[in-house]
């Protein structure tokens, strides 16, 4: 194992042509955390949230990725 922390220039480029060709990575990808975090900053209570910042992130896969809950 390397330990140095370099990484050659190539293998970020293949990382990030692997990310961009498999996920679409947007600014909307980010609603699920937002969400979390705002409402957590409100003074919510942890479980609804959770909740909601589990459903923007079922909301934002779906319509982003075009992925659903089935197999």
């Amino acid at each position: 194992l390397r330990t140095s922390g370099d990484i050659p220039a190539g293998e970020i480029a293949a990382i990030q042509g692997g990310l961009t060709e498999t996920y679409a990575i947007t600014v909307v990808a980010f609603v699920p955390l937002v969400v979390t975090f705002g409402l957590a900053l409100r003074g919510y209570a942890a479980l609804p949230t959770l909740v909601a910042g589990v459903f923007a992130g079922a909301f934002t896969t779906i319509l982003l990725q075009g992925a659903g809950f089935v197999a």
